[in-house]
């Protein structure tokens, strides 16, 4: 690091362990703009936030779509420029052209509209602009001592709004990564949260049916997973538990019906109740080992996690129990009565077959092309991700991990 960046950066340490008496809840969270049609609000809000010139970033499949084409006609010499290239997990080399592009455009506002990977990418652009394109200075690290390490950039940013057409939740995280490699690198900082999201479903269903579903359940596990956290707390809980309950309906809702916008949009609202209940308490292994899995394979989040999360589950439940249990009576009182009878007592089967048995997603690594010769690389990989460290039951060797994926594969 730079004598430069090293005077933009301070320190923030956080250890594992579980929270003092009492709590904390930090609200840091975005405007949020829902209802269909709400995109083409976006004049609106780039007025309250006096940003007249605009820098679009979006993927391929977005940025050819009519929706997408009608939008930006509206804006007209509005937007300065468009970066529609945008693939999954942020690759390295990609993100630099993006950079590149905004930089040439000089923009005072982006504009993100895709799934997490395209918030992910708008964020950094935005960190660019303002730090400089040496990014390995703030990302997430742990110390010497087995602290985590949390730069915080200090410069101002552009500001950013987003337009999700997926459940990642990106939107409402003030945190962003990319992947250099097989390996993922996160940067975490309040500034990189947007101004405004805009949860328009129009926009939205325009993402394939399968792909839209299996990224609910990358949120399903933000909210699992925030329920379990060794950082819990009421206002997380409560959020994580509204959250599971809005999301595995209208995410069932809307597998039985491919017209049911009012299904996306309610889905839209859980996945960002999903992301602003665990930005209080960290995650555990379903992401660590999907995030591990992502950066090697490049595998989708959303289909990972349907195969994972019911065998991270499994591996938790000696330490969550209580906390599972809630699990299972939100997802019984949402779809319950769809759901095979007898109901079984594992919380982890339950969600196995909500994933398997009424969303259609995949039950195996080996369905995404995962090579069984490679699940010790990654179980390394997931052991080093800083979420291992706040799972609530102690992983104590990769191997621990390995056994996980084994059973996943």
């Amino acid at each position: 690091m730079s004598d430069t960046q090293a005077s933009a950066v301070k320190e923030v340490s956080a250890s594992p362990g579980r929270q003092r008496d009492g709590f904390e809840y930090n609200p840091v969270a975005p405007r949020i703009v829902w209802g269909q049609g709400s995109a083409f609000r976006l004049e609106e809000e780039l007025d309250r936030l006096n940003a007249p010139r605009v820098f679009i970033v979006c993927g391929r499949s977005v940025g050819a779509s009519a929706s997408f084409k009608s939008l930006r006609k509206r804006l007209g010499t509005r937007c300065v420029g468009v970066f529609a290239e945008v693939v999954p997990h942020t690759p390295r080399d990609n993100l630099a052209a993006a950079i590149a592009a905004a930089r040439s455009a000089n923009p005072d506002c982006i504009v993100t509209l895709g799934g997490g990977s395209v918030h992910d990418e708008g964020k950094l652009v935005a960190l660019a602009l303002a730090e400089g394109e040496d990014l390995d200075a703030f990302r997430v690290r742990w110390t010497d001592r087995r602290e985590l390490f949390i730069p915080v950039p200090r410069q101002q940013k552009i500001p950013l709004i987003a337009i999700p057409t997926t459940l990642s939740a990106a939107e409402v995280v003030g945190a962003a990564a990319y992947v250099d490699g097989d390996s993922r690198y996160v940067i975490v900082d309040s500034g990189l949260l947007p101004k405004t999201v805009i949860c328009d479903p129009t926009f939205a269903a325009s993402t394939p049916r399968d792909v839209f579903l299996a990224t609910g359940t990358n949120a399903i596990a933000h909210c699992v997973e925030a329920i379990c956290s060794i950082r819990s707390q009421p206002i997380s809980e409560g959020l994580a538990i509204g959250a599971l309950r809005t999301l595995s309906k209208a995410l069932l809702d809307y597998a039985e019906d491919a017209g049911d916008l009012g299904a996306v949009q309610r889905a839209q609202i859980g996945a960002c109740m999903s992301g602003l209940a665990y930005t209080n308490t960290w995650l555990g292994i379903a992401h660590a080992l999907c995030q591990a899995l992502g950066a090697r394979y490049r595998s989708a989040q959303g289909s990972l996690h349907a195969v994972i999360l019911p065998h991270a589950m499994r591996f938790n439940f000696p330490a969550t129990e209580e906390k599972q249990q809630l699990v299972s009576l939100s997802l019984e009182s949402a779809v319950g009565q769809r759901l095979p009878s007898p109901r079984p007592s594992d919380p982890s089967v339950l969600m196995e077959q909500f994933f398997r048995g009424l969303l259609r997603l995949p039950k195996r690594l080996r369905d995404l092309a995962i090579p069984n010769a490679e699940l010790d690389l990654v179980a390394q990989d997931a052991f080093v991700v800083w979420h291992t460290r706040f799972n609530p039951r102690k992983v104590e060797s990769p191997e621990e991990l390995r056994r996980i994926l084994e059973e996943a594969w």
